[in-house]
C-alpha cells in the first residue's frame, strides 16, 4: 500500500475536507475521544464529538470572518508506526475569495486504528517561523 493509500491519510483527508465544505459533525466523526491538539502554544483537548463540533462551527466561523473561503491540500506524508497507528505530517493552505493564499499550516497527526476504524487522536500544528 502506498503512503497515499494508507487509511490514516484517508482520514486526515476526510477531516480537511469536511472543515472546508463546514461540516462539523463530519469534521468530528474524524476524530477518537477524548482528543488533543497543540496549537499556538498550549496543549488543549476535547472530551466528545459534539465539543468538537462545537469548536469547529466556531474556529471555521472566525476563519471565514478572516477571509477564507477555501483551501486545499498541499502535502501528505505517512510514516506507519505499526499496525494500528500512523504519523500524518500534512500542508494545507487556506485561500481567499480570489485565489490568493492565506496561510499555510503544518500539522502532524497521530491517527490510531480502534475497532476498525481509523480516527485522529492528536492534532500538533506547527509554529510558524
Amino acid at each position: 500500500m502506498s503512503a497515499a493509500e494508507h487509511p490514516a491519510v484517508q482520514r486526515v483527508r476526510a477531516y480537511f475536507d469536511a472543515f472546508h465544505r463546514g461540516d462539523s459533525d463530519a469534521y468530528a466523526d474524524c476524530w477518537i475521544y477524548p482528543a488533543c491538539y497543540w496549537s499556538a502554544g498550549t496543549w488543549s483537548s476535547v472530551a466528545n464529538a459534539a465539543d468538537m463540533a462545537r469548536n469547529n462551527t466556531a474556529y471555521e466561523r472566525a476563519q471565514r470572518d478572516a477571509g477564507m473561503v477555501g483551501g486545499e491540500v498541499l502535502q501528505l506524508d505517512c510514516l506507519p508506526l505499526g499496525a494500528d497507528a500512523a504519523l500524518v505530517r500534512g500542508r494545507f493552505s487556506r485561500t481567499r475569495r480570489d485565489g490568493s493564499v492565506m496561510t499555510v499550516i503544518e500539522a502532524d497527526y497521530t491517527v490510531v486504528r480502534c475497532a476498525g476504524d481509523w480516527k485522529v487522536a492528536v492534532c500538533v500544528v506547527q509554529s510558524p517561523a
